[in-house]
C-alpha cells in the first residue's frame, strides 16, 4: 500500500474525512480524459497478444477511485483531498469498473479478469429485485467487512496498471491545459 501512496504523495498525515467527488471534480475528470472531440473514454488498459492498448470504449464512462474511498479512508487514513486526487481518478467503461455485461469468471486470484470490482458482477448475477438484504447489500457488506480486517476488495490485477495510467494522463492533461486546475473543495 505505502507504494501506491507514494505514487500519488510524498508523505501524509490527517485524518480522512468522508466526501465524493464535487460536480466541478467530476466535470474536471472526464475534460481530461476526453479525446481531442470532447468524447469521455475508457481508460481501463486492454492486452492485444503483443501490446497494451488503452479500451477506448465511449460507453457508460465512470470516474473510478483506483484505490477506492473506504479503503483510502479507513485503511490508509487518506484525508478527503488525497482519496479524492485527480492521480487516484480514472475514467473506466462500466465493462471495466463493475463489469456491466461481463459475464467470464469471477476469480480474479486465479485468472485474469478485466473488471476492477468483480463483486459488482457477483451482486448482479445474484440481484433478485429490492427483497432486503439484496446481493448489493451483501457485498457492500462484505466490503465494509474487509476494509475493517485492512484488507482490498477489488481487483489488485489492475491497481498499478491505472495509478500509472493516471499519472501519466493526469499530466499531460495538465501540461497541455495549464490553466484549467483541479477545482479544490471549499
Amino acid at each position: 500500500m505505502e507504494r501506491w501512496l507514494a505514487l500519488l504523495y510524498p508523505e501524509f498525515d490527517g485524518k480522512a474525512e468522508k466526501g465524493g467527488l464535487t460536480k466541478k471534480q467530476r466535470d474536471w475528470v472526464k475534460r481530461c480524459y476526453s479525446d481531442e472531440n470532447g468524447v469521455v473514454r475508457c481508460h481501463f488498459p486492454v492486452w492485444e497478444g503483443d501490446k497494451w492498448r488503452l479500451c477506448g470504449s465511449p460507453e457508460s464512462p465512470q470516474a473510478n477511485h483506483v484505490i477506492p474511498q473506504g479503503y483510502a479512508r479507513e485503511v490508509l487514513y487518506w484525508t478527503q483531498e488525497q482519496t479524492n486526487n485527480p492521480r487516484n481518478l480514472i475514467i473506466n467503461c462500466g465493462y471495466h469498473h463493475i463489469g456491466n455485461g461481463y459475464n467470464g469468471t469471477l476469480e480474479w486470484r486465479d485468472e485474469v479478469v478485466p473488471v476492477y470490482h468483480p463483486d459488482n458482477v457477483f451482486a448482479r448475477r445474484r440481484y433478485k429485485g429490492k427483497t432486503k438484504p439484496t446481493s448489493y447489500d451483501i457485498v457492500f457488506k462484505a466490503r465494509h467487512g474487509r476494509v475493517e480486517q485492512g484488507e482490498s476488495y477489488w481487483n489488485l490485477d489492475w491497481t498499478e496498471h491505472l495509478l500509472e495510467i493516471a499519472r501519466e494522463r493526469v499530466e499531460w492533461f495538465v501540461r497541455e491545459n495549464p490553466l484549467d486546475k483541479w477545482p479544490k473543495r471549499r
